[in-house]
């Protein structure tokens, strides 16, 4: 579900493919729309809740940025936002 799998080969299905890291994630399309799922780490899978925590912050601020949200999937936690990949951009 998440990750390289055990071939090591490079999967065309995602908008980028250098997002690998450290932490699960997963593109997925919800609502017609390709949103990137991401996961945490550790006990407390802490790392979701802090990038919509962060990304609440941004908003109150007024400073650009890009949005997430939180959802459950399988008992974990992962924060979830919007392709903000284009053919133009790359995630860094």
């Amino acid at each position: 579900m998440f990750g390289r799998g055990s071939s090591h080969a490079v999967s065309l299905k995602s908008p980028d493919n250098t997002s690998d890291g450290w932490l699960k994630k997963k593109w997925a399309i919800m609502q017609s729309k390709r949103c990137l799922l991401k996961g945490g780490s550790g006990a407390i899978q802490q790392q979701p809740h802090n990038e919509v925590i962060a990304s609440k912050i941004m908003e109150r601020l007024g400073i650009s940025h890009v949005p997430y949200t939180l959802m459950k999937l399988e008992d974990y936690p992962y924060s979830v936002c919007g392709n903000f990949i284009t053919p133009q951009t790359e995630k860094v």
